[in-house]
Order: structure tokens, then C-alpha cells, then sequence
């Protein structure tokens, strides 16, 4: 049974592309969200192998972190967020789910002359979804605006501005990225980006990424990234690897619906 779930979703998104399929644009590798939205009818996965170290010596890996996307119209996307993890301290590991993510992206405005392409995101965490051990007592609410500008046929730039809320703290902590993204060849892409917090009295959060992705088909990517926290903060570094892919959700006749 597990070899079949196995070959189903890797093979997927390969037997989809049979049918003419737009080219994937995701949210990761980066923290900084994207302006896209999955087109009408489409099912989109984000996954990420991810492990993060802590300056206090506690690692966590994700096992994946997944993003779950469907379009719903030509500006509107569902999505889901689910974090499996194993939580490390000194040489025990604990398995965690901390709450699931239920939201939505939506575009705003289209990018003309030096107005950016603008779009919204915003999630609740459901505190029943989850395992004891990462339990919430709230219905936490996260939300950011995305912005990003093509600044020639290469370079782009992508920032993100939003406020997320969890149940440390009951005061909102601002959330800012900015990524710069470089294509290589068709195929291969790379970007280099600043990302951080500031909870709210706080002093601000500063860490870097950088990273590179590999298109195996149009509707399917590969992705390799780093991150190493700067200032404050509790991140010393985190290393991914991802796999993403797009698929229609239906057909009718031999055509995409």
C-alpha cells in the first residue's frame, strides 16, 4: 500500500503533463510569498525536506512541510498548510503536528510600470488539528500582503509585508522578506533573500537565504535552499530540499477543464 502511494504521487504530476499544463510558480524555496495564484481547475503541492538548528541546540526537522494549493478562479487560490515534525532536544526525538493551516491568495493588482503585482494571503490555524504536544488554545490568524516587479527578462524582485499572530504572545508580530531572483536557463532559476520578525516591543529579527530550483518538466520543480539567522533571533541555520508540482484536477474529452 505504501509503494502505491509512493508511485502515485511522484508519478502524478509526470502523467499529467500529457496534457498541456502551465508552467508551476510556487511559493518556496524562499520565505517570500508569490503573487501567483494556481490557475482555475488545478492542483498545486509544495513540499519541503527541511532541518532547522537553533541557537539554543534544539533541531526540528519537517517531514515534509507541504503547502496544498487548488484554484479556484483566475485570481483566487485555497490552501493548506501541514507541518509534520520531529522535535529534538540533547538525543531524544518527539513527533509533533502542530496546527493545521486553512486559507486562502487572492490578486489584487497587476503590475504596471513601477505599481508592483499585488496579492493577499491569509490563514487560520485550527488548534483541534494537531498533536498534544504543539497544542493551541486559539484560532491564530496570520495574513501578508505579496508584492513582486520583473526587472528585466532575468531579474526579479519579490517582498512581502504581513502580521501573524500565535498563543506565546498575544501581540501580532510583523513579518517582512525580500527576495531577489535571477533565471538562469529556462530550467534553472536562483535567488538570494532577506527575511525577519519583529514581534511587537521586541527587537526586530533579521536571517538570509539563498537557493536554486530545477524545472524536471513545466509542471514540475526540484529545489535546493539555505538560510543562517543574522541578528537576534533564535535561527543559527536551516538547509531544504523540495519538490513541487501542478496538475489538472479533471479532464474531459482529452482536454484540461
Amino acid at each position: 500500500m505504501k509503494k502505491t502511494i509512493l508511485y502515485l504521487t511522484f508519478m502524478t504530476p509526470v502523467f499529467g503533463f500529457c496534457q498541456e499544463i502551465p508552467e508551476i510558480v510556487t511559493d518556496r524555496p524562499d520565505q517570500t510569498e508569490c503573487t501567483n495564484t494556481v490557475p482555475k481547475g488545478y492542483f498545486q503541492m509544495e513540499n519541503g525536506f527541511t532541518t532547522v538548528h537553533s541557537k539554543n541546540g534544539d533541531n526540528v526537522n519537517l517531514l515534509p512541510t507541504s503547502l496544498w494549493k487548488i484554484g479556484i478562479n483566475d485570481k483566487m487560490e485555497l490552501r493548506m498548510i501541514t507541518e509534520p515534525q520531529t522535535i529534538r532536544k540533547s538525543e531524544e526525538g518527539e513527533f509533533a503536528l502542530p496546527p493545521i493551516y486553512f486559507g486562502f491568495k487572492t490578486k489584487l493588482i497587476e503590475a504596471k510600470g513601477a505599481i508592483p503585482n499585488i496579492s493577499f494571503i491569509a490563514h487560520l490555524s485550527i488548534p483541534q488539528l494537531s498533536t498534544d504536544n504543539l497544542r493551541e488554545n486559539n484560532f491564530n490568524p496570520q495574513f501578508r500582503f505579496t508584492m513582486d516587479n520583473q526587472l528585466s527578462k532575468r531579474f526579479s524582485i519579490g517582498y512581502n509585508l504581513g502580521m501573524t499572530w500565535d498563543d506565546q504572545n498575544p501581540s501580532p508580530i510583523f513579518q517582512y522578506t525580500c527576495a531577489l531572483g535571477y533565471k538562469i536557463t529556462d530550467r534553472w532559476k536562483a535567488y538570494v533573500e532577506l527575511f525577519g520578525d519583529k514581534p511587537q516591543d521586541e527587537v526586530f529579527q533579521l536571517a538570509t537565504s539563498g537557493g536554486i530550483y530545477f524545472y524536471l518538466r513545466p509542471n514540475i520543480m526540484f529545489d535546493v535552499t539555505g538560510a543562517y539567522g543574522l541578528v537576534n533571533g533564535s535561527l543559527d541555520y536551516y538547509s531544504a530540499l523540495g519538490f513541487s508540482f501542478l496538475i489538472p484536477m479533471k479532464k474531459k474529452n482529452g482536454t484540461v477543464q
